[in-house]
């Protein structure tokens, strides 16, 4: 089984996983398929009632409904990014939040 360690270590900058989770979608559009047949109206109002699902989750449930209301919440988002043409800026917000947040880890020690 490969750790998320083993993962990163094959790829040399945030940019270059990118690159490859967007090549991923392009060569499986499962969720585009998704997303075409219902549309975007209907899968955004979709996002908001599972995060409402997964907020209910995380405060009444137990690990296992978290994890299945996260992945619900996941791949609408994958859908909506994808079908909107946002995931590379996405994932640019996203790189630069973590490190931001990294740095802001180094300065409070």
């Amino acid at each position: 089984m490969y750790t998320i360690n083993d993962i990163w270590k094959t790829f040399a900058t945030q940019d270059e996983l990118a690159e490859a989770y967007l090549k991923l979608l392009k060569e499986n559009p499962m969720q585009q398929q998704i997303i075409e047949h219902y549309g975007y109206e209907n899968q955004a109002q979709k996002l908001i009632e599972e995060l409402q699902e997964l907020q209910h989750a995380i405060i009444y449930e137990g690990e296992e409904k978290v994890k299945e209301e996260m992945a619900d919440v996941l791949n609408l988002i994958e859908q909506i990014s994808h079908y909107k043409h946002w995931e590379a800026d996405i994932y640019k917000v996203k790189y630069f939040k973590i490190q931001r947040q990294l740095e802001r880890m180094k300065n409070e020690q």
